[in-house]
């Protein structure tokens, strides 16, 4: 699997890349704050397999062209709609097929779902998910 997932600060991006490395995942992070050639490296390693998650702010995913991503998650849901399309338009490229999953809750993010719905003319399909449900995207490789 390729994976991005997008939060809305480089704080957040580095908190998620680091909780998900010490749980064994190939994570990494990419955001504004990083060098330019740490940002390459970031979508190189994706792109080459040598990672399979990169958390990304949406200012350091512009432009990202990767093949097979096969997952974009909205962590956060972003404040523009524009941002919501830009986002997900990472997967299912090329006709190739690709999931766009996002995490929302309370009233204001429920109307910002809705003003992306009408931004994007579409409907987004709805789920809840049980608090006590643990959704792993794929099984980490053993350390040495």
């Amino acid at each position: 699997s390729k994976v991005i997932i997008f939060r809305e600060t480089k704080r957040s991006v580095d908190d998620l890349a680091r909780e998900l490395k010490d749980k064994g995942y190939k994570a990494l992070a990419l955001h504004g704050d990083m060098r330019n050639r740490e940002r390459e490296r970031a979508v190189n390693d994706l792109a080459s397999g040598r990672a399979h998650i990169v958390i990304a702010t949406d200012v350091a995913a512009r432009g990202i062209d990767i093949a097979d991503i096969t997952h974009v998650i909205n962590y956060d849901l972003p404040n523009e709609s524009e941002s919501y399309v830009h986002r997900i338009g990472r997967t299912g490229r090329a006709g190739k097929s690709g999931k766009a999953i996002t995490f929302s809750h309370g009233r204001e993010e429920l109307h910002r779902l809705r003003s992306i719905e009408k931004f994007a003319k579409t409907t987004l399909e709805k789920a809840l998910l049980p608090e006590d449900i643990f959704v792993d995207i794929y099984e980490p490789e053993p350390q040495p």
